[in-house]
């Protein structure tokens, strides 16, 4: 059986302005890498935690520890505790990222320019939509990679509510298929995701870094806010983890699929992976 974490970056909503970019990825892994990674992830928190304690704090992390791009970017949380050490911060932030690089696993991504989504499907939803074309390719990896076996989404819990209207969404395209304008189903996907606090799971929290960077290093190179303090550690971190996208030899759509493609992708983007 095949894991795929999958998790979201940026707010599909057409009136937040201040989300230009909606990305949806995929972190891929065969079970057998399961044990691995719960080894390697708790190994690399226990140094992060000891970049980021102050000294009265315990040696262990708390049960509540997790890799969350948010908090550690924000410096919220347990994080907070950075304050404005950007060395700290950028030693956090290489660990967790070599950490993507040695582990197992294979990436793919759909990335939505909303501008151009919307000039083209006013009423649409780049969630829905980016979420259908990721499972396509999460389908076709394990359709070619293996005989007999299945995937399982593995995804972060919102709430109920959300949580339910995911799992109807899945039921609902893989029984029609995907059909915008051709006939694909994903039968390799397993029909009824888990979904789990990111909390309980360190594959949940491993795609929370992964789609998080890839939408910054997006951002960067459509130039969206050119003077975010990120910027400048997201393409030296993207070429940390870029050995770990599918097809890495020979990038194409199966691996990283921008949407719609009418979107005019600047050739630099492609440059990390030559």
């Amino acid at each position: 059986m095949y894991f795929a974490y999958v998790d979201e970056s940026g707010n599909p909503d057409p009136n937040d302005k201040d989300n230009k970019i909606y990305v949806l990825a995929a972190v891929v892994m065969h079970e057998k890498g399961l044990n691995s990674l719960n080894t390697m992830s708790t190994k690399k928190k226990q140094q992060i935690w000891h970049v980021i304690k102050e000294k009265k704090d315990s040696d262990k992390p708390p049960a509540n520890f997790e890799i969350h791009m948010d908090h550690i970017n924000g410096r919220r949380g347990l994080y907070k505790k950075l304050k404005n050490d950007n060395e700290k911060w950028s030693e956090v932030l290489k660990k967790i990222y070599y950490l993507v690089s040695d582990l197992f696993i294979k990436i793919m991504t759909v990335i939505i320019v909303k501008e151009d989504f919307y000039a083209i499907y006013p009423n649409g939803s780049p969630s829905k939509w980016a979420f259908e074309l990721l499972v396509e390719r999460i389908n076709r990896y394990v359709e070619r990679d293996s005989e007999g076996e299945f995937a399982l989404l593995i995804m972060d819990s919102v709430d109920p509510e959300a949580d339910n209207a995911k799992r109807d969404q899945i039921l609902e395209f893989m029984d029609r298929g995907t059909g915008h304008g051709w006939e694909e189903y994903p039968e390799k996907i397993i029909n009824f995701p888990f979904i789990v606090s990111s909390k309980l799971h360190n594959g949940v929290q491993i795609a929370d870094a992964v789609v998080y960077l890839i939408r910054w290093y997006t951002r960067k190179i459509f130039g969206i806010n050119p003077k975010a303090f990120f910027h400048q550690y997201s393409e030296e971190l993207m070429n940390l983890m870029k050995y770990r996208f599918l097809d890495y030899s020979n990038i194409g759509s199966d691996t990283i699929k921008f949407f719609p493609t009418s979107t005019d992708v600047p050739e630099i983007f492609w440059n990390i992976f030559n």
